[in-house]
């Protein structure tokens, strides 16, 4: 088993000097180059190190790189974001699938956009990512695999919408040119799929101006008019009709089995743990079955996991659930970042995906 003692952790202090380096990106048009978005990936990463460093992990990082390549043993430790789209994790570790299957899992809170950070370093060996945080930090030349995939969007259970204010006039995409709209994270799933559509379209997308807001203020910045419109999830589109908001954009338009979370790893240890790989696997579809045939199980462990009054939990179709992630999967959002400037267009989705 790893020697715990030696695992390097993430600073508390990391996400606070990550505000600091960000704060330019959290109002504001769209980054132009790809360069922008790679080269604040990439101080980020510094920033995270260093900060982990300065917490006395900085001697234990040859320790960590042969953690990477040996054969795991012990506790998996897989990074949640605490999102509906995590079903299947919660499913698989509180049903006891992980257990059945020859895992003992250890669920970790962390943003999708620190995964990354968590993998590199030992924090986690599998994280729960977003493509755009994924290909962004591949394209800043860390070596990440894409194991299993976890939750994507589709025509028939559309997860991800754009809301607009009642007081915005905005009934349709072409009002969005020129709106200040709500999202949770800049250059993230939310931003890059409107914008995808909105250029699809037709529309001018340049003086669009992009807001950072967390999911629990969303409603809020729509009520006081902070913002336009907000990027969200379909958690908070009941409460947005209730206030008098309207969705007028469907993200799951933006291509077919949009893939919205999957589980990635470093290549090394990947390639070190093709037996946990598989029982992963093995579960998550696992999770899946048992979702599709214990719907009230699936709400009670909905609710105890987000927070949500069961009855919303009810009244929310559990998102749609797959283990499986294709190349043509990620090349969707690769053409549609190449396209707006976030990554260069010769990231190959082949070998980024374990076999």
């Amino acid at each position: 088993m790893p020697d715990e003692s030696a695992a390097v952790r993430i600073s508390p202090n990391v996400n606070v000097e990550w505000k600091k380096v960000a704060s330019d990106m959290v109002i504001g048009r769209r980054p132009t180059q790809a360069r922008s978005r790679k080269g604040l990936l990439a101080l980020f990463l510094a920033v995270s190190m260093s900060a982990v460093a300065a917490c006395g992990g900085g001697d234990s990082g040859d320790s960590e790189g042969e953690a990477q390549t040996a054969p795991h043993t012990g506790v998996v430790r897989i990074s949640e974001t605490g999102s509906s789209e995590d079903l299947a994790l919660w499913v698989a570790q509180d049903e006891g699938i992980f257990e059945a299957n020859g895992l003992e899992v250890e669920l970790q809170n962390i943003a999708a956009g620190l995964a990354p950070v968590a993998l590199t370093n030992g924090e986690v060996q599998l994280g729960t990512q977003t493509a755009p945080d994924f290909l962004q930090a591949v394209s800043s030349e860390l070596d990440l695999t894409a194991v299993a995939g976890m939750s994507y969007n589709t025509p028939e259970n559309p997860r991800l919408f754009v809301v607009a204010s009642k007081a915005s006039g905005i009934t349709s995409i072409d009002g969005l040119a020129g709106a200040r709209i709500g999202t949770p994270s800049r250059g993230g799933s939310f931003e890059i799929s409107t914008t995808a559509l909105m250029e699809e379209d037709g529309i001018d997308t340049g003086d669009v101006e992009w807001v950072e807001v967390p999911f629990p203020q969303m409603i809020e910045a729509l009520n006081s008019g902070l913002v336009d419109a907000v990027a969200t999830s379909i958690n908070l589109v009941g409460p947005a009709r209730a206030a008098g908001h309207q969705p007028v954009v469907d993200l799951s338009e933006f291509g077919d089995d949009v893939l919205i979370t999957f589980l990635s790893g470093t290549t090394a240890w990947v390639e070190a743990n093709g037996d946990i790989v598989e029982k992963l696997r093995t579960s998550l579809e696992q999770a899946a079955e048992f979702v599709t045939a214990n719907p009230e199980r699936t709400v009670e462990i909905i609710a105890a996991h987000t927070g949500l009054d069961p009855a919303i939990a009810q009244r929310t179709p559990p998102t749609n659930l797959s283990a499986a992630i294709s190349e043509d999967q990620l090349q969707l959002w690769i053409d549609a970042m190449s396209a707006q400037g976030l990554i260069e267009d010769d990231v190959q989705p082949g070998v980024l995906l374990q076999p």
